[in-house]
């Protein structure tokens, strides 16, 4: 980096003017930058007297650069979580931190306004075919790096140079932040999901509470899907306040429900009820057999039994809340992830956190998970990494994106912010059911890859629209169109 010298000689001519028109000696303050090659930020000042004039201090602030070339590493920031307005003064405080502690690398952030995911999607999309492309990004989760697939690069070979130590995080973790079996990065912010009970209207309707350990039986009885209905069924409740077991229930005047998963798109409810598993086998469309079951349970969850909302009733002031079903107090159940805790909104105080039900007999939690990743076509990847780590290693940047850290000597701390933060009683966020909850991932996860990415999660959603707008479907019927018109996507990609 070339020496730079500010230019003050017109702030010079300002003040000798300034001096003619003082009757007595005024101080006067000059600042001026000057970049040199120095090992750390120095500020001297230089008092300089004219006898019988004036008493001028020059403040001359040195800035550290390197000794000698860095090698510039690009960060690109949006297609994830980052471009947050108050996001954005933390990440460039790393920068400045991370660059001032050493002098082989400058770390430059690109910072895109994520736009729903497009706008950030498509600048990176030009930067690549430009040839230009960043060397880290992130962080950002399996359906933005999905996007670009084939892109990134396989760090398993730095892990093993930089040796690093990987000893206490579950292998679960680590094959969960693999793309088509390439590990694209390391597990860092973590959103298991789990079930948010609001626990006055269970109290209201005299029914204990959902355990808070994984595995564990709920009155005597597995904790599976079977529960969940029965549950949702007494926590449903019509205008004339008789819930879904009694006879009489108004199914067309429903005033509170029972269950529901909160922000899903299909994919993600389709997993959660039926598992992990994705469309297609080859370049063929083939729905797994438990995304089909759980189409059934769903449909019939919202039709025929009631307790799950459909879209009209999601679109409801019952249910709005700025469309946020749990956050409106009529929901009894909600099953999402952690991220969630920032979104509770004021009328429902009195939650708990609860395990997810098993599913298929099995324990699962959906995964969402958010990492670096370098881009295959970097230059530098040494250097990248090497940035990475430090960006993983920053204390402030884990607050900041607020998942569950990978590490488990980052957690406590973690913990006890968040249980500061956010004001929570004893046993309302049971952390270590949380932890436990991060050796079951949904793998295949429900936001991989699948050809035609964009348009087939598109039909898959069009696909839930459907099922909650219109009652009297045949839906092995609709599963069998789904999976046609899905399969014409995959061919025409």
């Amino acid at each position: 980096m070339k020496n730079k010298l500010i230019n003050i000689a017109g702030l010079a001519a300002v003040t000798s003017m300034v001096l003619a028109a003082c009757a007595q000696p005024t101080p006067i303050t000059i600042t001026k930058e000057v970049i040199k090659e120095v090992p750390k930020e120095v500020i001297k000042e230089v008092i300089k007297e004219v006898p019988g004039k004036e008493t001028i201090k020059e403040v001359v602030k040195e800035v550290q650069v390197a000794a000698g070339p860095r090698t510039q590493v690009r960060w690109y920031v949006g297609l994830g979580t980052g471009s947050d307005k108050d996001q954005i003064p933390v990440q460039k405080k790393f920068v400045e931190k991370y660059n001032a502690s050493q002098d082989k690398i400058e770390l430059v952030v690109e910072i895109v306004t994520n736009g729903n995911g497009v706008i950030a999607r498509d600048n990176l999309k030009a930067q690549i075919a430009a040839g230009n492309a960043p060397d880290i990004v992130g962080p950002v989760g399996k359906y933005g790096r999905a996007q670009f697939k084939g892109s990134w690069l396989d760090v398993a070979p730095l892990i093993k140079e930089a040796n690093l130590d990987l000893n206490g995080v579950d292998q679960a973790l680590i094959d969960f932040v693999k793309d088509d079996g390439v590990q694209v990065g390391l597990p860092y912010a973590l959103f298991p999901s789990f079930i948010f009970v609001n626990k006055d209207l269970f109290d209201e309707a005299k029914l204990p509470l959902p355990p808070q350990k994984v595995g564990e039986k709920y009155q005597g009885k597995d904790w599976d899907l079977a529960a969940v209905t029965q549950l949702a069924l007494k926590l449903t409740v019509d205008k004339n306040g008789k819930d879904a077991t009694q006879p009489g229930f108004d199914k067309k005047n429903i005033k509170q429900w029972g269950f529901d998963q909160q922000w899903g798109n299909m994919r993600s409810e389709l997993t959660g009820i039926g598992g992990p598993g994705l469309p297609f086998e080859g370049d063929a469309a083939k729905l797994p057999q438990g995304w089909k079951d759980a189409a059934h349970w769903l449909y019939d969850a919202i039709w025929k039994q009631g307790f799950y909302p459909n879209k009209a009733a999601r679109g409801s002031e019952l249910l709005t809340n700025g469309g946020n079903e749990f956050a409106s107090g009529n929901i009894g159940m909600s099953w999402t992830h952690t991220w969630y805790m920032c979104c509770l909104g004021t009328v429902v105080k009195n939650w708990v956190a609860v395990a997810p039900p098993m599913v298929n007999g099995k324990v699962m939690s959906k995964m969402h998970g958010d990492t670096f990743a370098i881009m295959k076509d970097s230059k530098q990847p040494k250097a990248a990494f090497q940035a990475m780590i430090a960006m993983m290693a920053d204390p402030e940047l884990q607050v900041l994106y607020n998942g569950l850290p990978a590490r488990p000597a980052d957690r406590p701390a973690f913990f006890k912010l968040q249980n500061e933060t956010r004001k929570l009683k004893d046993g309302q966020v049971p952390w270590d059911m949380m932890v436990e909850l991060l050796k079951y991932p949904d793998i295949p996860n429900h936001e991989s890859w699948m050809p035609n990415m964009i348009k087939a999660e598109d039909r898959l959603n069009a696909f839930q629209d459907l099922m909650r707008t219109k009652e009297g479907l045949n839906i092995d019927e609709e599963l069998a169109k789904l999976e046609k018109d899905l399969d014409g996507l995959y061919k025409a990609k």
